[in-house]
């Protein structure tokens, strides 16, 4: 099983449900949703080591196994530090348990399905309309 998978995993046992979980770290890369393209971009972050050094948050209400699965499919045994935390993208506090005002980058995936790029849009909004420690210091990127 590929390192990543390895890390994920033990990440999220330390919490029963994945979606009460919290990420409490700085200079980490967010990943906010989860699309057909997220095994890409962490690919890139493995090939690139745009990551080197950095956790990778992913925020998505997708079950942990389907991600688990999936990043280790798309960056075999290369090595990245992948923390997941269960929420909603659009909601402003699931947002914040995932540190997003001391993370070092930011990337919103559009959705997969015909209402991705709204979904895109509300991330974005809600992740533009946070304040205090959790207000965005870093330039939002939105892939769609």
């Amino acid at each position: 099983m590929a390192r990543a998978a390895i890390l994920f995993l033990r990440r999220a046992a330390r919490s029963a449900h994945v979606s009460t979980n919290r990420f409490a770290g700085t200079g980490h890369i967010l990943i906010v949703g989860w699309s057909a393209s997220t095994p890409v971009v962490l690919e890139e972050f493995t090939e690139t080591e745009l990551a080197r050094g950095k956790k990778v948050v992913i925020l998505s209400p997708r079950d942990r196994d389907e991600i688990e699965r999936a990043t280790a499919a798309a960056i075999g045994r290369r090595k990245l530090d992948l923390v997941a935390v269960g929420g909603d993208p659009t909601n402003p506090a699931d947002l914040e348990r995932a540190s997003p005002g001391s993370a070092s980058a930011i990337l919103v995936n559009a959705w997969d399905g015909e209402r991705g790029d709204e979904e895109a849009l509300a991330a974005t909004r809600a992740l533009l309309g946070l304040s205090g420690p959790s207000a965005i210091a870093v330039p939002v990127v939105v892939l769609v």
